[in-house]
């Protein structure tokens, strides 16, 4: 199809032919090579391979969709202009260019329905469906797909029927309130503040790590160290490219159970640092909490003074009891004190009791630390794992190599910790095929019982493959909604397989109740 359009195209600017038919000719070919980037996508199991050719091909479909967009602009031909707006939208969209990709899409709009135009119009839908979906907003992704199916019904349109029935399986599996960076959310964020609040229920998920950017190296060790004893640790390292990092360092603030504020001398020196706004952020939320309350803890990576910011009337930060971490000899001592205090914040642990046991060093609690260091190491391994599968599923759905590339070093690391913590690093497939290889041995069929009924175990095995399966389904789904009509061929074959088996397994004999 590449090679004949060139042709068309080559031959019409020979004879010097209209506007129309060479927008047309470009617009096929952006078609075309934006088709063969998507089919040039690898699996994520095939690590970086691909991508050069996929970011050429993209490159060469982004160069003749915008001339196509301009000859169509040109010829007056507001016919076709929707199609050639829709075709970069969804280019864009890939690229996760969407403030551009919404442009094309309102100037489609329009044209649709000034026009009348309904066909166009359904497609705009479509489009800005799977659009919400990569946001994360699901309302306006239903409302989308629910005035894509009325026009599709009103005009029979009904080769659109699949994708929309697709669309609106992704929809119904996206959560109910989904965190956006939009203005609303800014809105309410600020009304939140304002408001006093009776109760505070805390219900948070991470440490924030708040430090200067000279202190990168001795961090990053403080977060490591932290992680490996099971603590759920948020710093600026998370933020991906592309994100709005502000937005980004805000949320993870509102949603943290502790700060850890990092000092230094290298803080003392800088006139500027973006320690001193989180600073003055946490301080506002710290005033949120009851008195006496863990959440604000000042620790010192070397001799330095505690700025004193005034957090009320009567306190500064220079009140609160800090930890150092420093000489080397002392900052074993420190980081296990540090540990108690953050599990005291989070409200896992007996605050006082567990402090006092720490300060007091006594041998005959050796048997309990060596408990609690397992089950430090247990707690890490299993956060390393939430955090490979959740950075597995964002490199499945992204678009961007420059994203897909610091994905795949953040799922690198994570394997990494993963090995060294003792835990072993398993692909889905490689779930799948283990999973099944344990039913086999149990019965022989993944799907079929024995005479007597299938054994308990049996069942917890069959309802673990299909769970595994599952998961494997909803990140395919996904990536499917993310291409729509231009999905690769292999990914919707996997999406059909895995249905199937996921259909065989649920239908599979149950263990009897009154099985003896």
């Amino acid at each position: 199809m590449v090679e004949r359009a060139s042709e068309s195209l080559q031959w019409f600017r020979d004879i010097d032919s209209s506007i129309l038919a060479r927008a047309l000719d470009e617009l096929t070919l952006g078609r075309a090579h934006f088709a063969l980037a998507l089919t040039a996508r690898p699996l994520p199991s095939l690590r970086d391979s691909g991508w050069q050719e996929e970011e050429e091909e993209m490159g060469r479909a982004a160069g003749y969709l915008n001339r196509a967009v301009e000859l169509l602009r040109q010829s007056g031909n507001e016919d076709e202009l929707p199609r050639g707006l829709l075709a970069r939208a969804a280019l864009r969209r890939i690229q996760q260019n969407t403030n551009d990709a919404l442009a094309d899409l309102d100037k489609a709009e329009e044209i649709a329905q000034r026009g009348q135009m309904r066909l166009h119009e359904c497609d705009v839908h479509l489009e800005r469906a799977r659009l919400a979906v990569v946001l994360g907003r699901p309302d306006e992704a239903r409302e989308r797909l629910e005035r894509a199916r009325q026009l599709v019904e009103e005009t029979g349109y009904h080769r659109r029927d699949e994708e929309v029935e697709e669309l609106e399986a992704i929809v119904r599996r996206m959560p109910a309130v989904v965190m956006v960076e939009s203005a609303a959310e800014e809105v309410k964020e600020v009304k939140e503040d304002i408001e006093e609040p009776e109760e505070k229920t805390v219900s948070k998920k991470h440490v924030f790590l708040s430090y200067c950017h000279d202190d990168k190296d001795a961090v990053r060790k403080l977060h490591d160290d932290l992680v490996h004893a099971g603590e759920p640790v948020w710093w600026d390292q998370d933020i991906l490219p592309g994100q709005n990092w502000k937005q980004s360092i805000r949320r993870a603030m509102k949603d943290a159970h502790a700060v850890v504020v990092c000092l230094s001398q290298a803080i003392a020196k800088r006139e500027r640092s973006g320690v001193f706004p989180e600073l003055r952020d946490a301080i506002g939320e710290y005033r949120l909490y009851p008195p006496g309350s863990i959440f604000l803890i000042p620790v010192r990576l070397d001799d330095c003074d505690v700025p004193d910011l005034e957090i009320d009337a009567t306190t500064t930060l220079n009140d609160l009891q800090r930890e150092d971490l420093f000489p080397p000899s002392r900052r074993a001592d420190g980081l296990k004190r540090l540990v108690r205090a953050l599990q005291a914040a989070s409200g896992r642990t007996d605050e006082g009791e567990d402090l006092g046991a720490v300060a007091s060093g006594e041998d005959d609690h050796a048997h309990e630390d060596e408990k609690q260091e397992k089950t430090m190491s247990e707690n890490a391994l299993k956060l390393w794992r939430e955090k490979l599968d959740f950075l597995r599923q964002e490199e499945a759905i992204t678009a961007s190599p420059v994203t897909k590339f610091d994905l795949r070093k953040r799922i690198e690391e994570a394997e990494a910790k993963i090995r060294e913590l003792g835990g072993e690093v398993a692909t889905a497939r490689k779930q799948i095929e283990e999973a099944e290889a344990k039913i086999r041995e149990l019965s022989g069929d993944p799907t079929a019982a024995a005479t007597t009924g299938p054994t308990d175990e049996e069942v917890k095995h069959v309802a673990a493959l299909a769970e595994i399966k599952r998961k494997r389904l909803r990140v395919l789904e996904m990536q499917a909604a993310f291409y729509g009509v231009n999905a690769p061929p292999h990914v919707v074959l996997e999406i059909d397989e895995l249905k199937t088996e996921i259909e065989k397994l649920v239908g599979a004999p149950k263990r009897p109740k009154d099985r003896v």
